[in-house]
């Protein structure tokens, strides 16, 4: 979760060396630079990690967008009184930085939404993957415990609870991961 949420704020630190940061190519490059880190979690991640990242999504999403406005905001109005001084003193840094920072609030939710929705087709197709195996488990007179994993993987909780509902299904898990278990210990 820290990865998904902090990726762009780190992209945005190191942004503000950055002199072209007011072009399109600086905004192309920040969103390019943010979209980096999420591809690459989302071919790292496994697919309950991703399922738990896309049910947190939705309320973090609209706080991150109401937070941007108001930091935009508060540096906006007190960029003269409190923020110039602070800057002169400590950083002397680039008077940009709230252009910078209004043109990034404005990316970030952007980019949490595409990120977001890629991470949701995932877990969708999860689901779908699921559903087959499960109906192809319902079909069968014997049943494997690897279909059984991968159902339980691909759907999460949902068809998780489908199976351990199912006296025969909950056997043939016990059973295959206490010899695992066994196995292990010898």
């Amino acid at each position: 979760m820290i990865l998904y949420y902090g990726s762009p704020i780190a992209i945005f630190i190191l942004l503000l060396n950055f002199k072209e940061v007011q072009s399109i190519k600086g905004i192309l490059m920040m969103i390019g630079l943010s979209l980096v880190p999420y591809i690459i979690l989302w071919i790292e991640l496994p697919l309950p990690t991703i399922r738990r990242i896309v049910s947190c999504r939705k309320i973090v999403d609209r706080m991150l967008v109401i937070i941007g406005a108001l930091i935009t905001l508060i540096l906006r109005i007190s960029y003269k009184d409190v923020i110039e001084p602070i800057n002169k003193m400590l950083i002397n840094s680039d008077p940009r930085i709230i252009d910078i920072w209004a043109k990034y609030a404005i990316i970030f939710p952007v980019i949490y939404y595409i990120t977001g929705w890629r991470f949701s087709v995932a877990v969708e197709r999860g689901e779908s993957k699921a559903k087959t195996i499960y109906e192809k488990i319902m079909r069968q007179e014997h049943t494997v415990y690897s279909d059984l994993q991968d159902c339980i993987l691909y759907g999460g909780e949902k068809y998780q609870s489908e199976i351990f509902c199912c006296k025969k299904y909950f056997d043939i898990i016990r059973n295959e991961e206490k010899s695992t278990l066994l196995q292990s210990e010898r």
